[in-house]
């Protein structure tokens, strides 16, 4: 997942050393406490953007698994600035992780459009 970071407005900011931070609950139990970096690499590009490489949430498939678990994931956002200011990020990532497939709905409330990726069987 490609990711830009802007201000309220949606506008783009062009700026590169700005740390992507995340916390994430799985079926609305957080994963840690916090916020932690994720992005690879870890800071923004000169134009602001950064990476997600999305690695759902992993199932133990030895013997192959004839069911299709799945859980609930939520993600949210901060940037910690070059100066060391931190600032929420609105963006919310939901995703549905099964043993067999993953789909990820991105909710972008600022302006521009929000997104939906899935691949393989997804409950």
């Amino acid at each position: 997942m490609h990711y830009q970071v802007a201000d309220q407005n949606g506008v783009a900011i062009a700026l590169s050393g700005m740390t992507p931070q995340e916390h994430f609950t799985v079926n609305g139990t957080p994963a840690f406490s916090g916020f932690r970096g994720f992005a690879t690499p870890p800071t923004t590009d000169s134009s602001g953007r950064f990476n997600d490489n999305p690695v759902g949430t992993c199932f133990k498939n030895s013997p192959p698994l004839t069911t299709n678990p799945c859980v609930d994931v939520v993600q949210t956002f901060n940037i910690v600035m070059p100066s060391g200011t931190t600032f929420p990020i609105s963006t919310t990532t939901t995703r549905r992780d099964c043993a067999k497939g993953i789909r990820i709905q991105v909710s972008n409330p600022a302006p521009g459009a929000s997104k939906t990726f899935s691949n393989g069987t997804v409950n």
